[in-house]
């Protein structure tokens, strides 16, 4: 009993005792008072931890703007990652920042990636994000990508402004879509979108490159009523005359070209050098030589008007003319113009001393186009692969393998004028063309053999070229090899292919393989040219068949081909050492032509 007494002493002094509070209600007042407070210092704590990530994302948002200053995409993915590796969502300011990065680069992959990365934190594309990354895709010229970005902002309710049409119309330019750019400023019209000159230049590189010149005459219209700049302006009438360039539209591009001249487009500024240089190569392109030098010298003679420089031939100038004298094989003249250059302090670069270089190999004047080799060297003007098969080429016509053979090996070498160049198809087919003409079969093999395993593409072209150098050598097994290969590797052969293997088998007197040869030619669809049917009738000449030669000939006169004067020495050789001999009559009446 006092022991339960004394302890029920002792609770009720405990409670009525507690040493932190003095009554009931000061307890229950304190214990609030310590809840209130905890709760303070909770907000306070996640105030300051969203300030401090308001200004962390304000530092990467300012540290990825100054990398996409300096282009640095590296680095900016760099930060990126370390972003999300801390938690840190960017915001759209960022990513946008980063896709313009991309997008004045060009790399319009880096910009897709940051789209999905955007995506993935939740982000929405706006109107800001699709603008820069339809730029991205332009400068990418991603065409097919930037139509596919237009119709997605469509159908996400999200209008395209004039920017972006411009700049989706920009990409078909760079894809040369000029359909799809005309059907794009369609569309900037029906929403009654204004598009500027700067549009219409666009669709009218678009149409130039693909050579529509007649379209583009109505939008040189459209440019003139929506701007009075004379540098749009002048910009789009040089895109007109260079529509026409490119389909040899002569008559129009020089009826342009003399409204610049009389101020009918802009005004009295007159044409500038691209003006100049447009008709230069229309008239280049077209053989036309006698109108590109008067075009030349109109620009040498052209005196500086007020504010503006006297416009005289550059390297572009030059160099069109030197194209037209090459596709013609004129040497004389161009060399004078290569003269010319120097006279006047025109330096010619590798388009230039390449020009020349293949009209030398064209006429197969091989000294001149070495000597304008090594004068490339001394100058420390570039050497490509063009200028070695050009000089390929003008040993191949001149038989001199040994030299083409050293052309090749060189050309695998580093020197002062170029890095090691790797030769191509046209390479390797040349300088097996100048061992087969000296009768070098085995060199012609050995060629075939290394194309194959530096890894050039074996084609029709090649594969003649080796069996006509096998043929040339009296190899007939060898060239029948190679021409079996070609069958079973399934190439297709071609008339080159085929009067290859039929001389080979002319050569070494098998006529009867021959003929069966060029009937096959013929049942497989390859129409016979001048070159086969002489082939053929010159080796029946020799296999001193006279008779069937007659008849081939005949049949080649009824297909419209005239035989060359060795075919008609062969065949008439032919008829002289015949048993049965012809007269003055039935040889007229075999070539089809009077007896002189």
């Amino acid at each position: 009993f006092f022991l339960n007494l004394f302890a029920l002493k002792m609770r009720l002094t405990c409670f009525f005792s507690a040493p932190t509070h003095n009554s009931k209600a000061s307890y229950f007042d304190t214990s609030l008072s310590s809840r209130i407070g905890d709760r303070s210092d909770y907000q306070r704590a996640n105030k300051a931890k969203l300030n401090r990530e308001k200004g962390d994302l304000i530092r990467i948002t300012r540290e990825i703007k100054d990398k996409a200053r300096l282009g640095d995409m590296r680095e900016i993915f760099n930060i990126i990652e370390r972003s999300k590796s801390r938690g840190i969502k960017l915001d759209a300011i960022a990513y946008t920042s980063a896709i313009n990065a991309a997008s004045r680069k060009g790399n319009w992959r880096a910009a897709q990636t940051l789209v999905e990365l955007l995506k993935s934190d939740g982000i929405s594309l706006d109107a800001y994000i699709y603008s820069a990354l339809m730029s991205a895709l332009t400068r990418g010229g991603q065409w097919l990508m930037a139509v596919s970005l237009l119709k997605e902002m469509k159908e996400n309710d999200c209008d395209p402004d004039i920017i972006v049409y411009t700049s989706a119309i920009d990409a078909c330019a760079k894809g040369l879509q000029w359909e799809k750019a005309l059907e794009i400023l369609e569309e900037m019209k029906q929403k009654k979108m204004s598009p500027d000159v700067r549009v219409i230049n666009s669709v009218l590189s678009a149409l130039a490159q693909s050579g529509e010149w007649e379209l583009c005459l109505p939008m040189l219209e459209e440019a003139r009523k929506l701007s009075n700049d004379p540098k749009q302006l002048l910009f789009a009438a040089n895109t007109a005359i260079a529509a026409c360039s490119q389909v040899g539209e002569l008559k129009t591009a020089k009826r342009l070209f003399d409204e610049i001249k009389n101020g009918e487009i802009y005004g009295k500024a007159g044409p500038d050098i691209v003006t100049y240089n447009t008709l230069l190569d229309a008239y280049s392109k077209a053989g036309e030589i006698d109108l590109a030098r008067k075009v030349l010298e109109e620009m040498k003679n052209s005196e500086a008007s007020a504010g503006k420089k006297q416009i005289l031939p550059d390297l572009v100038s030059y160099n069109s003319v030197l194209s037209a004298f090459a596709a013609s094989k004129d040497i004389s003249g161009a060399l004078e113009v290569l003269a010319e250059m120097e006279r006047v302090n025109v330096r010619p670069d590798t388009i230039s001393f390449n020009a020349v270089m293949h009209v030398c190999a064209r006429k197969g004047n091989f000294e001149i186009a070495r000597r304008i080799f090594k004068m490339m060297a001394k100058r420390n003007v570039e050497i490509d692969v063009y200028t070695y098969n050009s000089l390929l080429l003008a040993a191949a016509e001149n038989g001199k393998w040994e030299e083409a053979l050293d052309l090749l090996r060189s050309m695998k070498k580093a020197n002062k004028n170029h890095e090691p160049l790797r030769p191509d198809r046209i390479s390797y087919t040349t300088a097996i063309s100048a061992c087969g003409k000296a009768g070098r079969s085995k060199e012609a093999m050995k060629l075939l053999d290394e194309s194959i395993k530096s890894g050039v593409k074996v084609d029709e072209q090649i594969l003649a070229v080796v069996i006509n150098a096998c043929g040339r050598a009296g190899e007939i097994d060898a060239a029948l090899d190679v021409w079996k290969s070609m069958r079973e590797n399934k190439i297709e052969p071609g008339v080159r292919s085929y009067t290859s293997i039929i001389d080979a088998c002319c050569r070494v007197g098998d006529t009867d393989i021959a003929l069966e040869l060029f009937h096959l030619m013929q049942e497989e669809g390859v129409e016979a040219d001048a070159a086969a049917w002489n082939c053929v009738v010159s080796g029946f000449a020799a296999g001193r068949n006279p008779a069937t030669a007659a008849l081939l000939l005949r049949q080649m006169k009824q297909n419209g081909f005239e035989p060359s004067k060795e075919t008609l020495a062969d065949l008439h050789t032919c008829l002289e050492l015949s048993d049965k001999g012809f007269d003055s009559e039935e040889w007229a009446e075999i070539v089809g032509m009077q007896d002189d």
